[in-house]
């Protein structure tokens, strides 16, 4: 028997064992790539924070007329069916150079008058007397360091000559930190300096002792606790009251640190923010009011806390447990298009970082990066329609949106369908293409709803403030201090959001909300009520 004859035919298990082997090599080869992938994408996502652009706002606007040169039919085709925005015929004209930006005109003006001396006020030819024919202003501005000083207040004692034994001392006024130092001036000043400017106290101590005022951090700490907690609480909850019966709420959340609490130091805890709009009463402009809250969990039972017996329409970024809320109490619910969009932005920083590398790659037509830029042209549309209908009416927004905005996100979404089986799935430009098509119908609220922005930008302003604020200085010590934080963020935030200067409102609550005892007495430190009892003329 020659060697050929004796090489026998594999058995069928043999086979199958080899066969389960390749799979599952093709399958940890696949998962490897995967692998691999991810790690790039994270890779050039890390470079483009560290050394790209912060700004999320588009470099280059590309005309309809040239997505031929950059895009494969099909897509050119899809992206063309959104239609443009109606065209503007502006006549030539030639732009005038830029000058300074004139003074602000509520600034008081002090004149300083530059004369001639008296020997050059005649005429060397005729010895005539000159007159003024014109005045050349120049405007500068001046700017005069805070003054401190220290108020005595003295009470008179009275007795009755005759008899002396009637004696009776005029009251002591009512103070909002008893036998404190701090008059409600410092205490305005503080506050604002600390939760409007982002000064923490420490350097907030600092800046006083230049001006002979020697406080030291745990007293300006103290008095921060007492008045955030104590003092403006029924404030915080008259404005919660209203702030439920808003028609449209913005709602977001953000981290924080707190060192004592029944969590771990290192734990995380969270600050809900939440903006309530209020239509204005005869002739008013519309209310806003912010209100900060501190909560140790993100959970369903404080979303309950915060939103109950709330009705009215609410718009929030895809945190799930915004939407299953939103769900079960049958709100209208808006979901943030700018989170959407944020998705599209950092896959066109990836796929362009790795780019680089490759300089044909941007421009191939089914590049990441090419189709990164197609979906974030959408959404240049939609903004560019919201930046011209800023100042119209809800009703006329909507009608806006719903001729030029809703078939422009109805282009967007065909051209999504279409891109999602062409697209790696576990990519950033895949997910973000998972991500707009599962929560389509919450990012298109805005198109029906003309008080409703697009978006969750308004609330996120918010947050910037308080997040600059955490920065600086870093945690809070216990759960008091962040309730307190809150309640001083709140007030503040809603004289901002309201133009309200927050210096003057303070001032004027810290001096009257000692004597505050009704409802009424509340009532009337609100911001708007307050604003008007400023704006009102002095009695005679």
């Amino acid at each position: 028997m020659n060697a050929a004859a004796q090489v026998t035919e594999p058995k069928d298990d043999e086979l199958a064992r080899l066969s389960s082997r390749i799979t599952g090599l093709e399958a940890g080869q696949r998962a490897r790539d995967d692998q691999i992938q991810l790690l790039k994408e994270e890779n050039a996502w890390l470079r483009a924070q560290l050394w790209g652009r912060s700004s999320e706002k588009s470099v280059i606007e590309i005309s309809p007329d040239q997505w031929h040169l950059v895009f494969n039919e099909a897509e050119a085709r899809t992206f063309q069916a959104a239609p443009e925005s109606e065209v503007t015929r502006i006549a030539e004209h030639t732009r005038a150079k830029r000058g300074r930006r004139k003074l602000p005109g509520e600034l008081e003006r002090v004149p300083v008058i530059y004369d001639l001396s008296e020997s050059e006020k005649v005429c060397p030819h005729d010895g005539t007397a000159l007159t003024v024919m014109d005045r050349e202003i120049s405007e500068h501005y001046h700017f005069q360091p805070a003054r401190a000083w220290i108020t005595e207040e003295v009470r008179l004692t009275y007795s009755c000559p005759c008899c002396r034994g009637y004696v009776k001392t005029a009251p002591a006024p009512l103070k909002l930190i008893p036998k404190s130092v701090a008059s409600p001036e410092l205490l305005a000043h503080l506050t604002t300096t600390k939760f409007v400017d982002a000064v923490p106290l420490n350097r907030q101590v600092q800046q006083l002792e230049r001006y002979g005022i020697s406080l030291s951090v745990a007293t300006l700490s103290n008095w921060m606790l007492t008045i955030g907690t104590n003092r403006v609480q029924p404030l915080i909850n008259l404005l919660i009251e209203q702030l439920l019966q808003a028609l449209l709420m913005y709602l977001d959340e953000t981290t924080l640190q707190v060192l004592q609490s029944e969590k771990s130091p290192t734990s995380t805890h969270y600050m809900w923010v939440r903006l309530g709009v209020l239509p204005g009463s005869e002739g008013e402009p519309e209310r806003r009011i912010v209100i900060f809250t501190y909560c140790p969990y993100r959970n369903t039972e404080t979303l309950q806390q915060l939103l109950e017996g709330f009705s009215g329409k609410l718009v929030t970024d895809g945190l799930d447990l915004y939407d299953t809320y939103a769900d079960l109490k049958k709100l209208i619910h808006g979901l943030c298009n700018a989170h959407c969009r944020r998705g599209f932005e950092e896959a066109r920083q990836i796929a362009e970082g790795d780019a680089k590398k490759s300089k044909s790659a941007a421009a191939q037509p089914n590049s990441a990066a090419t189709r990164a830029r197609m979906a974030l042209d959408y959404y240049r549309q939609i903004y560019r329609i919201e930046r011209e209908i800023k100042d119209l009416s809800p009703a006329q927004k909507r009608a806006v949106r719903q001729e030029r905005s809703a078939p422009v996100m109805a282009a967007f979404k065909n051209w999504l369908d279409e891109m999602q089986p062409k697209v790696w799935p576990e990519g950033k430009l895949g997910k973000a293409i998972s991500y707009a098509l599962s929560h389509w119908d919450k990012l298109c609220t805005f198109l029906k709803h003309g008080e409703m922005d697009p978006d969750t930008n308004v609330i996120e302003r918010l947050i910037r403030s308080f997040v600059i604020g955490r920065g600086n200085w870093i945690l809070h010590k216990s759960q008091a201090g962040a309730t307190a934080s809150a309640n001083l963020y709140s007030l503040v935030m809603t004289c901002r959001i309201n133009n309200i200067d927050p210096h003057a409102y303070l001032t004027y609550v810290f001096t009257h909300l000692a004597a505050a005892r009704t409802v009424q007495d509340f009532e009337a430190l609100l911001p708007w009520n307050v604003q008007r009892a400023l704006a009102r003329p002095p009695p005679d």
